[in-house]
C-alpha cells in the first residue's frame, strides 16, 4: 500500500478547496450578467441560469 504524506495530503486540499471557490466565484459572476454579456460570450440565459445554479462541488 501506498502511503502518502500529510505534506502532500494538505496540497491535494487545499487545490480542491481553491478549485471549489474558484467555480463560486465564476457562476456568481454569471449570474450576475446581462443578455448582451452572455451573448458575447456565447451562452443564452438559460445556460447561465443552469451553470449559477450548480452546486460548487459539481464540474
Amino acid at each position: 500500500m501506498k502511503r502518502t504524506s500529510i505534506r502532500t495530503v494538505g496540497r491535494r486540499v487545499r487545490h480542491v478547496i481553491a478549485l471549489w471557490q474558484a467555480r463560486i466565484d465564476e457562476r456568481h459572476c454569471l449570474a450576475q450578467m446581462g443578455h448582451r454579456d452572455l451573448r458575447d460570450i456565447g451562452l443564452s440565459p438559460g445556460e447561465a441560469f443552469a451553470e449559477a445554479r450548480k452546486p460548487f462541488w459539481i464540474a
